[in-house]
């Protein structure tokens, strides 16, 4: 179980954040990512790993040495741990902020979304100038929304619409996520929905249901990676993932066709009064 969760992981930050290869001149980094991206990542980690051994750590190559050991590192507890090692020992660096944003998407895939939030915070607070604000402004929103703090959410979209420049992909995402802010607060959305409320629980998504637990934690990062709150409902035999909940059927089925469109399957709006 543990195995396919970290998989998961591990496919989920490959797609999402982009390993930097151009900030990193020096060639064995440079070998080292080949090697991953080659589909090699045991040859990647041990050449990373006998550099880190033969430079001092005041050398200003440790840092991006650390940031590579991350980012071909095999599972999501060795991904964290050089990713803090960045973050905290090396924040000066180029690659403090990138750290950071790696950490925030790890603990968004395991659906720690506080820890997604503070991490993405520190962004914001410590490297207001960081390229990477309208990136972590996009993913805090998404982790805003999974808590149900819809105004916080709206406020990080804000804030990276602002900051986004030309990066018309990642404006079109900010402004994808932005569209329910509108409508949000024409109706007067409280900054947080509570959990146990009656109409907010009414309206789920079912993404899957499958007799496997361990498959059923395998996928909740692929749906979690499109700013829903998702969870494991063990019904007899079934394990069922669900996102949500939703406050009316109409935002309920919008979710599942947007899930449909970029998941797959045949995900359907499952009604508790």
């Amino acid at each position: 179980m543990k195995f396919l969760l970290t998989s998961m992981i591990a496919w989920f930050l490959a797609l999402s954040v982009p390993i930097r290869v151009s900030a990193q001149d020096d060639p064995r980094l440079t070998a080292a990512l080949s090697l991953a991206q080659e589909g090699l990542p045991d040859s990647a980690r041990a050449v990373v790993n006998r550099l880190l051994g033969t430079i001092p750590p005041t050398d200003t190559l440790y840092a991006a040495a650390l940031y590579t050991a991350g980012s071909v590192a095999g599972t999501a507890q060795d991904m964290q741990r050089f990713f803090q090692r960045v973050a905290i020992e090396y924040a000066w660096s180029a690659y403090a902020d990138d750290a950071l944003l790696r950490l925030a998407q790890l603990d968004y895939a395991a659906n720690d979304l506080s820890g997604a939030v503070r991490n993405l915070e520190a962004i914001r607070q410590d490297y207001p100038g960081s390229p990477l604000v309208p990136t972590a402004a996009l993913w805090a929103a998404r982790a805003e929304f999974g808590l149900g703090n819809i105004r916080a959410g709206c406020d990080w979209l804000a804030a990276g619409l602002a900051l986004v420049g030309e990066d018309v992909e990642l404006r079109n995402r900010l402004e994808f996520h932005n569209r329910r802010c509108g409508s949000a607060e024409e109706a007067g959305t409280p900054d947080s929905i509570p959990r146990d409320s009656a109409v907010a629980e009414a309206y789920r998504v079912q993404v899957l249901a499958t007799r496997s637990r361990e498959a059923a934690e395998a996928f909740l990062p692929r749906v979690a990676a499109l700013g829903y709150a998702a969870r494991i409902v063990a019904d007899g035999p079934w394990f069922k993932v669900q996102v949500g909940a939703f406050p009316d059927e109409r935002s309920a089925r919008a979710a599942a066709e947007r899930i449909r469109g970029e998941v797959g399957g045949s995900p359907f709006v499952v009604h508790k009064p």
